[in-house]
């Protein structure tokens, strides 16, 4: 695949997560259920409480899209572990997702909610979702014993999903912060021709901009 032909995929799936993501919080904003404006959130503007499902809705539709457009350029060689990895993130996706509404409906103890996120980090690192090798330049690669893997890999998933919750509150700042991210994580993986990883960064790119 050509880089003109990757970054045309990149954009268009950069531009569907944007338009989705908009378009579902143009319609979650005419439910009843509403984030409070103001204390304890510090929020200026009234958000939906389950935004959060029109966001992994421009993901999942972006990402399935963007691995399509990509292997049909290229004949589909290893076209099979790339879509069982990403069966294990649309699933992961759909775990977080119920567990962030229940979050925000319902309420859930910190506690719990920790242990519910181990256990589904473990399951996920277990499931493939993990790095096994670390690449630290000059020629050096570390090959990770798979226990080491698993638990370093669902410790990530823990901490990435607590450090953006506890970030949240303030209009834009999760949704700003994980844009410049993901930009920055779209652009090396272009450059190092590593076609995957820069779709699912144009893909959250596209979607954390539109939220």
């Amino acid at each position: 695949m050509s880089a003109g032909h990757l970054i045309v995929i990149l954009l268009l799936g950069a531009a569907l997560a944007f338009c989705v993501s908009v378009m579902g919080g143009m319609v979650q904003r005419r439910w009843p259920i509403m984030d409070r404006v103001g204390e304890p959130h510090k929020r200026i503007i009234a958000t939906p409480t389950a935004g959060e499902i029109s966001l992994v809705v421009a993901v999942l539709l972006a990402l399935w899209f963007g691995v399509w457009s990509l292997y049909s350029r290229t004949g589909g060689e290893g076209f099979g572990s790339d879509i069982n990895r990403l069966v294990i993130v649309s699933l992961g996706l759909g775990a977080v997702t119920v567990m962030g509404l229940v979050d925000d409906l319902r309420g859930l103890d910190p506690k719990l909610r920790l242990i519910l996120q181990a256990v589904l980090a473990i399951v996920l690192a277990s499931a493939g979702l993990r790095v096994e090798v670390l690449d630290m330049g000059f020629d050096r690669v570390i090959t990770l014993n798979p226990l080491i893997s698993v638990a370093g890999s669902a410790f990530w998933l823990v901490f990435c999903m607590n450090i953006f919750n506890f970030m949240d509150g303030v209009n834009g700042l999760v949704a700003g912060s994980a844009s410049v991210g993901f930009l920055a994580i779209a652009v090396l993986s272009t450059v190092w021709i590593n076609p995957v990883l820069a779709l699912f960064a144009a893909v959250l790119l596209g979607s954390s901009a539109g939220f």
